[in-house]
């Protein structure tokens, strides 16, 4: 403590290495860009040869590492009031390389990132808060064979979030609510005239939009954890292509709702119904923005056991995921959403 204010430090180190392989383009399902299949049609195109691409020698064509050292302070300034205050170093590194192993592109880049915020507690139920951060996240490493600059490293970029938002707990539930401004580089494939496309960062993406949540027990034995979030995204100052400015940032979902729940069955102790419906909107798979991925709505359901069996806690899970098999784009049309997957699993602690 200083005088009359209250400390609380912390200090944080985390590394991360990511290295990447290239297995042949036979490991890659058949997208809309590859065989001009139309967004508005099931994805019900198959993998390609598969098992021969998992048989092909492939080799790694990037690697990266990733450190982050911070320290950050909170101090409680009185009653009411307290700040978190901090700053960051990080530093990533990032190669690519073709088959034959030489290194064709790096960077070795570090940045400080401060964050700042302010909390005030009017009552001990709610707090409410205003938050900025900055941090520098990894440029993009391609990996799409039909690019110009396939396995290129593209550059580090900076980014900022600006927050404002309360958490309230009424009655067991935990309410939360966040207005957010989020400025970051603006990545996207350019279309080419032969086919081909090439992966640029040019301008910034700003995302501004809110979002909300609830989790907690509404009554014995009912749990739930719902909520969404809707953004406004825009690309602005790109100098590469100006008239992108104020088109929808690629892979920008414009809105998510989401919702859980958990129900004990009251006459079989141990037993608990649990089910969730998600809903991802649409999304634009170019920076023209004349591909449009559809939005998706999905279902699971499912069952767990909580019992003993000779002097030990066992849980089983019947788990089914996406319930309707619902077919649907994922990843602005780059994948194929997963279809309907029933899980079964036991587990005992010992």
């Amino acid at each position: 403590d200083t005088w009359f204010l209250k400390h609380k430090l912390t200090l944080g180190i985390r590394e991360n290495a990511t290295d990447d392989y290239d297995a042949g383009p036979t490991c890659f399902a058949a997208t809309p860009f590859e065989n001009g299949i139309p967004f508005s049609q099931q994805p019900n195109v198959p993998y390609t040869n598969l098992a021969a691409g998992l048989t092909s020698p492939g080799y790694q064509y990037a690697a990266s590492i990733f450190r982050n050292s911070s320290i950050g302070d909170q101090i409680d300034l009185g009653k009411y009031f307290s700040v978190l205050a901090g700053i960051s170093y990080a530093q990533i590194q990032a190669y690519s390389f073709n088959a034959s192993g030489s290194t064709t592109g790096n960077y070795n880049t570090g940045k400080f990132a401060p964050t700042a915020a302010l909390l005030f507690k009017p009552v001990t139920w709610i707090t409410t808060y205003f938050s900025y951060g900055a941090s520098l996240q990894q440029g993009e490493i391609v990996n799409d064979p039909a690019a110009t600059n396939n396995h290129a490293v593209l550059p580090p970029y900076p980014a900022k979030q600006y927050e404002l938002g309360a958490k309230a707990t009424v009655d067991n539930i935990l309410y939360t609510l966040a207005l957010f401004d989020v400025r970051q580089s603006n990545l996207y494939a350019i279309d080419n005239p032969d086919g081909t496309d090439t992966y640029v960062e040019s301008g910034l993406t700003e995302s501004k939009g809110v979002e909300f949540s609830a989790t907690g027990e509404i009554f014995k034995g009912f749990r739930v954890l719902g909520g969404f979030m809707f953004a406004d995204s825009q690309v602005k100052d790109d100098q590469a292509n100006p008239a992108f400015n104020g088109k929808v940032p690629t892979g920008a979902v414009r809105g998510l709702i989401k919702a859980t729940a958990e129900y004990d069955i009251p006459f079989v102790p141990g037993l608990t119904v649990t089910g969730g419906a998600y809903h991802n909107g649409q999304e634009y798979a170019n920076g023209q923005n004349t591909e449009n991925v559809p939005g998706h709505t999905i279902f699971d359901l499912g069952l767990r056991y909580d019992t003993k069996l000779y002097d030990h806690d066992w849980i089983f899970r019947a788990y089914a995921n996406n319930v309707t098999n619902v077919a649907y784009w994922n990843s602005a049309g780059s994948t194929v959403g997963e279809g309907r997957r029933v899980m079964l699993t036991a587990q005992v602690k010992w």
